[in-house]
């Protein structure tokens, strides 16, 4: 498993936006870059959750579009996505790995 590395920074961004979703979950791509066998997060990109249901998450199209220029503007790449899980754990959850087909060097992480 590819390690990912945030700063305190993200991570405290990353509540704060699970806890305004509350009790949706909140959603968002990570802009970053390898380093050797890691990624690091160098920006964070907020996403509309456009799913219907609250225990689930899905990235509006246009706010990954607009992640991805940004991105491409900085010479870096979309590297992964973030979630939370307002009443779960911390981690990937089946549905997570079950249903989402990542390509390759994309990460996730969740936030509780």
């Amino acid at each position: 498993m590819t390690a990912l590395l945030l700063s305190p920074a993200h991570y405290a961004q990353i509540e704060r936006e699970a806890r305004a979703a509350f009790p949706r979950e909140c959603c968002g791509l990570l802009e970053g870059e390898w380093e050797g066998d890691a990624i690091r997060a160098i920006a964070l990109h907020p996403a509309r959750n456009l799913s219907s249901d609250s225990d689930r998450f899905e990235i509006d199209p246009a706010d990954h579009f607009a992640a991805i220029r940004a991105a491409r503007a900085n010479e870096r790449e979309i590297v992964g996505c973030y979630h939370s899980h307002p009443n779960g754990k911390p981690e990937p959850s089946m549905r997570d790995t079950d249903s989402v087909a990542l390509p390759p060097g994309l990460t996730t992480t969740t936030a509780r």
